[in-house]
C-alpha cells in the first residue's frame, strides 16, 4: 500500500517539473519574438527597398515646393465711408444717481423682537415663580421606603468543596487535617 503513494507522488512531481519547464520554454520563446522581429517578403513595411525607389525618393525631396497663392490684399478704407462717434452724448445716462443696494443683512434684527420663541421663553419664565416647587410638593411621609425588598436578587455563594477544606484549615484544630491533607497530596513517587 506505501509503495502506491510513493508511485502517486512521483507521478505528481513529475507533472508539476513538465508543466513548469513547458512554461519556461512559452516565455523564452515570447522573449525571442520581442527581440528579433521576423522578415516577411510578402508585407510591404518590411519589403527592402529597391534602387529605382530610392532615387524616386531622394528626387523628390530635392524638387522645390510649390509657390503659395498670395494672400488676399485688404481693401482700401475710403475717405467718405468713415463715420466719427461721439461717445459723450450718452453721458446723461451714466450721471444717474446710484441707487443704495438693500443689505443682504438687516443690522437691526433682534430675535427678541422678531422669534416666536423668546416669547415662549420669556412665558415659561414668568410662570415658573407662580408654580410651587419640587420641595414643596414632595413629603417625606409619602415616600415608600421598604427595606431588604432588593435580597430576593442578591446572588447567593455555591459551596465548593475547595471552600468547605478551606474554612477548616483555617480553624485551629484543622492542623491535624492540614498534615493529613499534605500527605494525601504530595507524591512521594
Amino acid at each position: 500500500m506505501d509503495s502506491i503513494w510513493i508511485y502517486i507522488i512521483i507521478a505528481v512531481i513529475s507533472w508539476l517539473v513538465q508543466a513548469n519547464n513547458k512554461r519556461k520554454k512559452q516565455q523564452e520563446e515570447e522573449r525571442r519574438q520581442r527581440q528579433e522581429p521576423t522578415y516577411e517578403p510578402d508585407s510591404p513595411s518590411g519589403k527592402p527597398m529597391t534602387f529605382e525607389e530610392l532615387l524616386r525618393e531622394i528626387q523628390a525631396s530635392k524638387a522645390p515646393a510649390p509657390p503659395e497663392p498670395p494672400a488676399p490684399q485688404p481693401k482700401p478704407v475710403l475717405a467718405d465711408t468713415w463715420q466719427e462717434v461721439d461717445y459723450d452724448d450718452e453721458i446723461e445716462e451714466e450721471i444717474k444717481p446710484v441707487e443704495p443696494a438693500k443689505p443682504l443683512e438687516r443690522a437691526d434684527y433682534t430675535y427678541q423682537n422678531q422669534d416666536a420663541i423668546y416669547d415662549v421663553y420669556e412665558k415659561a419664565k414668568a410662570d415658573a415663580f407662580q408654580r410651587a416647587s419640587l420641595e414643596e410638593t414632595m413629603k417625606v411621609e409619602d415616600t415608600v421606603v421598604r427595606f431588604g425588598q432588593f435580597k430576593a436578587y442578591e446572588k447567593k455563594k455555591a459551596a465548593t468543596p475547595a471552600l468547605d477544606i478551606l474554612k477548616e484549615l483555617r480553624q485551629p484544630q484543622g492542623a491535624k487535617k492540614a498534615v493529613i491533607l499534605s500527605e494525601i497530596l504530595s507524591r512521594r513517587f
